[in-house]
């Protein structure tokens, strides 16, 4: 009685693994977001709020070009030691 409990309980197990690994051998579809088009990608960066006297995190975004022939320029420092000066992001030719 013993032995057939243990070769049922087996075949049983088995029977699970196969079916698991069945379903891991699918794989998911991909799926590939295209950016818009005409946009270009602007990283997320610190600009100087006049309004709030300090600087806020404006997010990663898609934008339309000002004008044909344009990249983004991230915001960077200016300058050796104290008389660094901060210049904003900008698109630039």
């Amino acid at each position: 009685m013993k032995r057939i409990l243990l070769i049922a309980s087996a075949l049983m197990l088995t029977g699970t693994v196969a079916s698991s690994e069945a379903e891991a051998a699918r794989r998911p579809a991909v799926v590939v977001a295209a950016p818009p088009a005409a946009k270009v990608w602007v990283p997320a960066h610190r600009n100087w709020s006049v309004q709030l006297s300090r600087f806020i995190t404006v997010h990663g975004q898609w934008q339309t070009p000002p004008r044909a022939n344009v990249r983004w320029v991230p915001g960077h420092h200016v300058g050796k030691g104290h008389s660094r000066r901060w210049v904003p992001g900008h698109w630039s030719r």
